[in-house]
């Protein structure tokens, strides 16, 4: 409770921002989460050639498809 009582007035712009500018950052997260997924996937299962890597990448990007389908259909 400390914590956010010293830097209230920090997390309190957050909420000033618009719209558009909520926007750009939710969508820059998401962007910098995948790409973070994707790295932890090439790098744990790397194989000798490039289209093995395809292969995991192929499927990961499916795995976070459907888990955004189903966050996304609550919301």
């Amino acid at each position: 409770m400390d914590t956010w009582k010293r830097n209230w007035s920090y997390v309190e712009q957050l909420f000033k921002y618009t719209t558009d500018i909520r926007r750009i950052k939710y969508t820059t997260n998401i962007i910098e989460s995948v790409n973070s997924s994707l790295k932890k996937v090439v790098k744990k299962g790397s194989f000798t050639n490039a289209d093995s890597d395809l292969k995991l990448l192929y499927l990961r990007v499916k795995e976070l498809d459907k888990k955004w389908a189903t966050v996304h259909m609550y919301n």
